[in-house]
């Protein structure tokens, strides 16, 4: 039973309801709601005409908003509360909330169908299949879910700028399940957003209650372009800033990572397609092992990026490539603790290429000694540049270690072009450092 329904223009202002479903709002229908409370059981408000809610409470069981309308819908100064969706919106007319608190779920679920929030709150899962854009909101999740969960969810085109987004999930468990602040498979243009992801967060220093579980930042296996975005992730398993499954080519610009507290942290990891991290900074720590950058796949590239990975009581890696090719171009790695590697390659299917190869190769004037800067110091192991089984392109910069720069068997691949990386000795002190040389 719907207590209104609305064929022509229906105007509830300073009113108190309550009931199964409150208000319906048909295609015909105008419907403006100002300073009300109104709340049912079922659906509080279905719209399919045109509707206006102002410095209003609406609350729904199962919607509190269902907007299905080719015409516009406004919310502005307002709460909007359910137990499972706050706003459904399948319609290709435009949605506006501004400055309003969502407690509850948001479903854009319609391809194409335009939906806009700006400021205010959402305490609850997000879904986009529409054209969606969010901006400077605060979202914000707590829950014991147990089983893999997003907070955020895009397979369409989400906009999403200056959020303040953090999910945590607190269910002790021992399966694999990996809690996603926001997992796209669309089209993600994100800028000047703060990502939060936490898992049991009661219990950080105790690796062996979570080590079944994962927790990312962003999770891409569509087109990402992320530009001063800042990443915090800790307490599982694995903790990522950054994963790319993508076979498109993808930005992150001007990153800001903080990942700590996990078995294992990863800044960022690429496990296909190419992913490019731009004049960020990563640091990784207080973990069992730490990976600044990890590549399974692909062809990622660094470039002005700082890479800080220490603490860890296992090993740091700078960069450790898996398989595919990493270059970094330019940037400085720093790498400290017991076992440590500023790079490593770690089979005969990975490359790693520092520097960028102008072709003149004249005399060692062509060649920079500045960067990309790597430096791993170590009490045990500090290895500057491991390539093992892997292969090495050497074009510019200065790697050293606290123990070697480089093992005995490593050389770089490219002798053909006339380098060759020579190892000296720092007199202050007492390192090795590497250096490009060319072969007159």
């Amino acid at each position: 039973m719907t207590l209104f329904v609305n064929n022509g223009v229906l105007t509830i202002n300073n009113v108190d309801v309550n009931a199964y479903n409150a208000v319906s709002n048909t295609t015909t229908g105008k419907l403006d709601i100002q300073d009300s409370y109104i709340k049912a059981t079922n659906q509080a408000i279905i719209n399919e005409g045109a509707l206006t809610i102002d410095t209003s409470t609406i609350s729904g069981t199962v919607y509190g908003i269902y907007s299905n309308s080719s015409r516009a819908d406004s919310v502005t100064n307002s709460t909007i509360n359910s137990n499972s969706t706050a706003f459904y919106k399948y319609n290709l007319g435009k949605s506006t909330i501004t400055t309003t608190n969502i407690n509850g779920g948001v479903n854009n679920n319609k391809t194409g169908s335009v939906l806009e929030i700006t400021s205010g709150s959402i305490n609850g899962l997000v879904n986009n299949i529409g054209n969606t854009t969010i901006k400077q909101a605060n979202i914000g999740y707590v829950e014991q879910y147990n089983g893999s969960r997003n907070l955020i969810t895009n397979s369409g085109l989400l906009t999403f700028e200056n959020n303040n987004v953090s999910y945590t999930n607190k269910t002790i468990n021992n399966s694999s399940y990996s809690f996603v602040t926001l997992n796209n498979s669309g089209t993600l243009v994100s800028q000047g957003n703060t990502y939060t992801t936490i898992y049991n967060y009661n219990n950080l220093n105790n690796y062996n209650s979570y080590r079944y579980n994962y927790v990312y930042g962003i999770r891409n296996s569509g087109i990402l372009n992320s530009v001063d975005d800042s990443f915090e992730s800790y307490g599982a398993s694995s903790g990522y800033g950054v994963y790319n499954a993508s076979n498109n080519t993808n930005a992150v610009t001007n990153p800001t990572m903080k990942i700590h507290n996990n078995n294992s942290s990863f800044g960022v990891r690429n496990g296909s397609g190419k992913v490019s991290v731009v004049n960020g900074t990563i640091e990784v720590y207080t973990s069992s092992t730490g990976y600044g950058t990890y590549t399974d796949a692909g062809t990622p590239t660094i470039t002005g990026t700082s890479i800080y990975v220490h603490d860890n009581s296992s090993t740091s890696y700078g960069s450790y490539i898996n398989g595919g090719a990493l270059t970094i171009e330019s940037g400085n790695t720093l790498i400290t603790g017991g076992t440590v590697y500023g790079t490593y390659t770690a089979n005969g299917s990975s490359t790693l290429v520092l520097g960028i190869e102008d072709g003149r190769g004249i005399d060692a004037a062509d060649v920079s000694t500045e960067t990309p800067y790597i430096k791993a110091i170590g009490t045990s192991t500090g290895v500057g540049v491991r390539t093992g089984d892997g292969f090495l392109a050497f074009y510019d910069g200065y790697f050293t270690g606290s123990t070697s720069p480089r093992l005995a068997t490593d050389t770089t691949s490219l002798i053909e072009k006339n380098y060759q990386v020579v190892t000296k000795q720092d007199e202050e002190t007492g390192y090795n450092y590497c250096i490009l040389e060319f072969i007159k």
